[in-house]
């Protein structure tokens, strides 16, 4: 029953957890009596070679000192045992991932567009794909095929795992597809150096910080803060709320005014209120255009108003439109609708 495998399953870590604490107590035990024995047998054999007059009354203090320090040092050492495992599995770790190789080399050169020669046109073609660490698991299955223009509002929708943000780390070569191309523009996004290919989609140059913020729908919140933009929200903005953390994030990425807008599952942490108000912020932002966007959604009421939204199952696109095409075609848009139960018209 997997029920039961669950239950079991926590038998082997809590033995493990027991055997550490007993070698922990063993250890502290040992690092406490061992310099006191040290010193009852330093004494006692001192005493006993002094009465024979095989030593002096100095060799004998000098002698115990010695054995004591030694001792002393052990006792210290197997303190810190524990810690020194810790420690050199840390240290494994450490260096394994110092010494990883990646396919994708950041250093490598490449071609380097300029700024106005990139439009933002997105095309997918014949990829095929699977995670490094599940080579045999193949996510798209070289049937996945998407060609989008610039200035495009795309949305890719699908059940979880079906590999939706897999698109979004391919275009931004996180990960390399095994097969087929990945293009931006004209161009194969494997040519690109690094850096050029990543700065077409989020330009450090830009306007004004509060520009963004006003398009962000946060810029009223800024304004009330005690030191204004330069408020300190704590640590990872912890005096933050969901909803105004996701819509500095937003206005963060349009500060950077990138030809390319990823949005991967913008709302999917909030609740109703805030998911409200970052998607009013997020409508204003495409309506705005000016850039391809590429969105990520779980929640179809995010998307709707998309040029083109791709559904993603069984490795390959099955479905491909806008909004009132795919609610036409009745079939799995269509159903994900219905179960969001959201407004058919």
């Amino acid at each position: 029953m997997p029920s039961l495998d669950s239950f079991t399953a926590t038998e082997r870590p809590h033995q493990l957890s027991m055997r550490r604490a007993w070698y922990s107590a063993i250890g502290t035990a040992c690092s406490v009596s061992v310099p006191r024995f040290a010193q009852a047998i330093t004494f006692y054999a001192g005493v006993r070679f002094m009465a024979n007059g095989w030593i002096t009354y100095r060799d004998m203090f000098s002698s115990m000192m010695m054995i004591m320090m030694s001792a002393n040092g052990v006792g210290q050492g197997l303190v810190f045992q524990q810690a020194f495992e810790s420690g050199k599995v840390s240290a494994i770790s450490v260096f394994e991932l110092m010494d990883r190789k990646t396919d994708i080399d950041p250093d490598l050169e490449g071609i380097e567009p300029k700024k106005d020669d990139i439009k933002g046109a997105v095309s997918f073609e014949n990829i095929d794909f699977a995670y490094p660490t599940r080579p045999n698991i193949p996510v798209f299955k070289g049937q996945m095929n998407l060609k989008a223009s610039a200035l495009t509002k795309i949305a890719f929708v699908g059940p979880s795992g079906c590999g939706k943000s897999i698109t979004i780390g391919m275009l931004e070569r996180f990960y390399d597809c095994s097969d087929g191309m990945v293009r931006l523009d004209d161009y194969d996004v494997k040519k690109f150096s690094l850096h050029n290919l990543r700065s077409h989609l989020s330009i450090a140059r830009s306007p004004k910080t509060e520009e963004a913020a006003k398009l962000a729908n946060i810029y009223d919140f800024f304004k009330d803060l005690p030191d204004g933009f330069d408020t300190r929200v704590g640590d990872k903005g912890s005096q933050l709320s969901g909803g105004q953390k996701q819509r500095i994030a937003i206005a963060r990425a349009l500060e950077r005014k990138p030809k390319v807008l990823l949005l991967d599952e913008a709302t999917s942490a909030l609740d109703s209120e805030s998911e409200k108000i970052v998607q009013e912020a997020l409508d204003k932002v495409l309506e705005q255009g000016g850039r391809t966007t590429i969105t990520i959604a779980h929640r179809l009421s995010t998307i709707q108003n998309s040029d083109v939204i791709a559904v993603v199952s069984d490795g390959q696109i099955k479905e491909l439109g806008s909004h009132q095409d795919l609610l036409a075609l009745n079939g799995i848009y269509a159903d994900m609708v219905a179960q969001q139960s959201l407004q058919v018209s």
